[in-house]
């Protein structure tokens, strides 16, 4: 299942071996959709929103906010 779910990223690739299937999982769940159409671009710096709409889609799948 994880690779089926980011083979639809053409640079998942870049994607650490370790980070895989943390990485499947957090698309499955909707906590993260890539950064630009199909790229997830893995090694990119992250900014202070992408991290705060991280947190809130978290939040929301664990039920701790509404």
């Amino acid at each position: 299942e994880t690779n089926a779910i980011l083979a639809s990223f053409g640079d998942s690739d870049k994607t650490s071996s370790w980070a895989k299937e943390s990485t499947a999982a957090c698309i499955k769940e909707g906590i993260v959709a890539g950064k630009t159409g199909n790229l997830l671009v893995p090694k990119a710096n992250i900014t202070r929103a992408e991290v705060a709409a991280i947190i809130s889609r978290l939040l929301k799948e664990s039920d701790l906010i509404n």
